[in-house]
């Protein structure tokens, strides 16, 4: 799962391999333990059809944060099975992180061109994730009105993403809609809070985080302090990408109370 979706939202999701289907699902609940050895159980055809890429690649991003290793699985899984759209919601997620926003521009759209094959629902719940990641190379990129539109695109597919809803708030907010901006966030994270555990630490951890940019943009420093102290302290054990985010939450404190000062 990505942050935003629940196993009763979407089956652990076209696989066809029992072992990496219970795998990607303890993923998701957090026992990376029991994920690890699914995988190392996982049937011999997957190798060769891109599953067991994918699969291992998610290990890497959620459990290790290398994304390295795991931009290699995704690709790999995409150039073994190119219907595989999960492969390219996660390979543009990890280019996002290394910065690479083109890159991850053009990922995004390919697999939408591969979902616009397709008829059915669990295409349009992928068409929702791919718009949702759209949203965040847009913003990224200080391209707020396309970022707004592809969140609201995302959010109109599936309503249970909390993270689209963040990723609108700060569109909203540069557009200068912060009330609509803090309305978006306020949605997004009373979403997220019926999720799985990686879904809901994902949707709290980044909730937080968006309010306290929220924050800033209005000047309002302790405000935005306390935000960040809330993102960095909420209990993650099992999750290092989003531990990653929990740390840059602390410095982010630490350099508005020095400033502060």
């Amino acid at each position: 799962l990505i942050p935003g979706e629940t196993l009763t939202t979407r089956s652990p999701f076209d696989n066809p391999y029992p072992n990496l289907r219970a795998a990607m699902v303890n993923i998701a609940l957090g026992d990376m333990k029991k994920a690890e050895d699914l995988l190392s159980q996982a049937e011999s055809a997957s190798q060769k059809d891109g599953w067991f890429n994918l699969v291992r690649g998610e290990l890497y991003y959620y459990r290790d944060r290398n994304l390295t290793a795991a931009e290699a699985d995704f690709r790999k899984a995409i150039d073994l099975n190119k219907n595989i759209i999960r492969a390219y919601e996660l390979l543009a997620l990890v280019l996002i992180d290394k910065g690479d926003l083109d890159e991850a521009e053009k990922w995004a759209k390919e697999g939408l061109k591969v979902i616009a094959r397709g008829t059915n629902q669990e295409l349009t719940m992928n068409s929702s994730r791919l718009w949702f990641i759209l949203s965040l190379v847009y913003n990224a990129q200080n391209r707020w009105a396309e970022a707004l539109e592809a969140a609201n695109t995302s959010i109109s597919g599936n309503p249970f993403r909390c993270r689209a809803y963040y990723s609108k708030g700060i569109a909203l907010a540069n557009l200068k809609e912060i009330n609509k901006a803090w309305g978006s966030i306020n949605i997004g994270f009373n979403v997220g809070q019926t999720q799985e555990l990686l879904s809901s630490t994902a949707c709290k951890i980044e909730g937080y985080l968006t309010m306290a940019r929220l924050s800033e943009m209005e000047g309002k420093i302790e405000e935005a302090i306390n935000y960040y102290e809330k993102a960095a302290n909420i209990s993650n054990n099992v999750f290092s990408n989003w531990k990653y985010y929990q740390e840059l939450a602390r410095n982010r404190t630490q350099e508005l109370r020095a400033r502060s000062r």
